[in-house]
């Protein structure tokens, strides 16, 4: 039915339909002197991220749920999301794993993201972000879901230390 190895097939054989699930999360510090991106928006606040790709840990994390859902251990000529370079663009990533993903034939039916963060309160810049991170996947906004929670005080997050994206993305694999 599958072409690559029992664990982590590469792609579904032709005429055969399936649904993936992937999950990404990931947390980065709050530092002075950068600018706080989310989602690709900037959003105002007295500290930004500290990672690269803008430090934009929600694309991050999306792109993480998207990988394990299309089982890309190794995301071939996708660059590493964890690379070196302050300026990439990470929902120019996020567009370059869609592409990827749909050569093989998957595509993203929708997502859910949740953003545990104390401080700024995000919720007027949701529908951006969900358009933006929608037109990389190249779907309806309506099919991503973006959420914040305050984690009460509890870990780096609710300390404010930090902020931290955890996404669940459901795809669909073969003939659509």
């Amino acid at each position: 039915m599958f072409r690559g190895s029992t664990f982590f097939p590469l792609h579904a054989e032709q005429g055969s339909h399936m649904l993936r699930v992937g999950y990404g999360v990931d947390m980065l510090r709050l530092v002075d002197g950068k600018t706080l991106v989310l989602g690709g928006v900037e959003v105002p606040f007295e500290r930004g991220l500290d990672g690269p790709g803008r430090g934009d840990v929600l694309v991050r994390a999306v792109i993480d749920a998207y990988l394990g859902a299309c089982a890309f251990c190794d995301p071939g000529p996708v660059p590493p999301i964890d690379s070196d370079e302050e300026d990439i663009d990470a929902l120019h990533e996020l567009s370059r794993v869609g592409k990827r993903a749909s050569e093989i034939d998957y595509g993203v039916i929708n997502l859910d993201a949740t953003l545990l963060i104390h401080r700024p309160r995000i919720s007027r810049y949701l529908d951006k972000m969900r358009r933006n991170i929608a037109d990389a996947l190249d779907i309806s906004p309506i099919n991503v879901s973006i959420k914040e929670r305050s984690p009460e005080g509890l870990g780096p997050a609710g300390r404010g230390e930090g902020i931290e994206a955890r996404v669940m993305m459901l795809i669909e694999a073969g003939d659509r």
